[in-house]
């Protein structure tokens, strides 16, 4: 299962350490909708009841 990090901290060593934390992505505050569902789409996240 996918792991996306959502934060508010965007600089690069803290994105490093959440990816060498063993999670797939990461997307700062605030929240694009745009990039949210980009992230979404990119792993594989399906709406509710599987459609």
């Amino acid at each position: 299962m996918p792991i996306v990090a959502l934060t508010a901290n965007a600089m690069a060593d803290y994105v490093q350490r959440c990816r060498d934390a063993g999670m797939d992505g990461h997307l700062s505050k605030p929240i694009d909708p745009r990039t949210l569902e980009e992230a979404l789409a990119r792993f594989g996240a399906r709406s509710p009841g599987g459609r």
